[in-house]
């Protein structure tokens, strides 16, 4: 799993703080690094609660995520790794989901929302570069990070990679063609959905 600290480290680098979210098997808390005070997530996987199948997709989603480095993905810093628990330090993405800001906007500008998409189209191309596949594309897997929000790129989003459910993230060796659909119901449109 690549660089792998043990836990007593992280807790002498990083001081935890409220929890920002959970999970099935997770639990996201923000963090202060002692030596900066600069703020992260960290995701706290209880390895204990995993059957084999659902180790071998947390251990995809390590490989994945430390692939991954560019300005429109969320960024993976370090790893932590004991008998119980692996630890994952991550940006912390505090600007809220692309869809909260759809819904309190009511529209965007065309501007706007060619920034949206350009930043959208720039991660799936840069994941295809590196043989990933994100099959859980939608607006509540966007967000936007405190420290890259300025005035110019407010706009800015970062695609969340998150492995609820393996069969969402894929490697895969181009060229190849994916058949099978996958579909959230409630961010499904009807002609999907309906066939209408």
């Amino acid at each position: 799993m690549g660089n792998v600290l043990h836990a007593d480290e992280m807790h002498k680098h990083y001081e935890m703080k409220e929890v920002l979210g959970t999970g099935a098997f997770a639990t996201v808390k923000r963090a202060v690094r002692k030596s900066d005070k600069s703020e992260y997530a960290i995701k706290i996987i209880d390895k204990a609660k995993l059957n084999k199948e659902e180790l071998a997709v947390i251990h995809d989603e390590v490989d994945i995520m430390q692939k991954v480095n560019h300005p429109h993905c969320v960024k993976m810093y370090e790893l932590y790794d004991t008998k119980k628990k692996l630890y994952m330090v991550l940006e912390i993405l505090r600007g809220g989901e692309l869809f909260d800001r759809i819904v309190k906007r009511r529209f965007f500008s065309e501007s706007q929302a060619a920034q949206v998409v350009q930043s959208v189209v720039a991660a799936i191309s840069y994941l295809h570069k590196i043989g990933v596949v994100h099959r859980d594309l939608n607006q509540r897997i966007c967000c936007t990070p405190p420290k890259r929000m300025t005035q110019s790129s407010s706009l800015l989003i970062l695609v969340w990679l998150n492995l609820r459910r393996s069969r969402w993230l894929q490697r895969v060796e181009p060229p190849v063609m994916l058949r099978q659909k996958f579909s959230v119901e409630s961010l499904t449109g009807p002609r999907l959905t309906y066939g209408v």
